[in-house]
């Protein structure tokens, strides 16, 4: 019988966490369903990262040098220029073009359902789900992210990070 080290355990839990996170993501993904709303298209990529046997996400803070959304906290993204194909490419362009990350490091596992974002811009904003290599080191563009943040997903999940907000309609 042989002794497992550490690093195959690790990597044994990765796999068994990279399984468990594409099965999970089928039962979601909704595919090019949404393709044919008649609006202008825009993507994110909401990277996956296995680091210590934990889940994390990449988020961006965007530039105070750019006119939409200066200074706020998002995912890797933006909008469909003419010669992406579809919305997993848009995704994985802007990703590259915001924080480095190359389409190779990345493992396509599906997509949720699209939303559309506020005036003044209307946009169809699809959200991609990704698995990023643990290896992966952001290098970000300084003309549209000041910072790259990998935050652990347990803190999203976690009551102590969270405010009920309720919003309740006019009368």
């Amino acid at each position: 019988m042989s002794v497992m080290t550490t690093a195959g355990a690790q990597a044994e839990d990765q796999q068994s966490l990279r399984k468990k996170l594409k099965t999970l993501m089928s039962r979601y993904n909704v595919g090019s369903r949404f393709a044919n709303i008649p609006l202008q298209k825009a993507s994110i990529l909401l990277p996956v990262v296995i680091k210590e046997g934990r889940l994390h996400t990449i988020l961006t803070v965007r530039s105070m040098k750019l006119s939409v959304m200066p200074g706020q906290v998002c995912f890797p993204g933006g909008r469909q220029d003419p010669g992406d194909q579809d919305y997993v490419e848009t995704a994985l362009r802007e990703s590259r073009e915001e924080i480095g990350l190359c389409p190779n490091q990345v493992e396509v596992i599906g997509n949720f359902v699209p939303c559309i974002s506020m005036p003044p811009a209307v946009y169809v904003v699809t959200p991609v789900v990704g698995i990023v290599e643990d290896t992966f080191q952001p290098t970000s563009n300084p003309k549209e992210v000041t910072d790259v943040l990998c935050i652990p997903l347990e803190f999203f999940l976690s009551r102590d990070h969270c405010t009920v907000v309720v919003c309740m309609s006019e009368q």
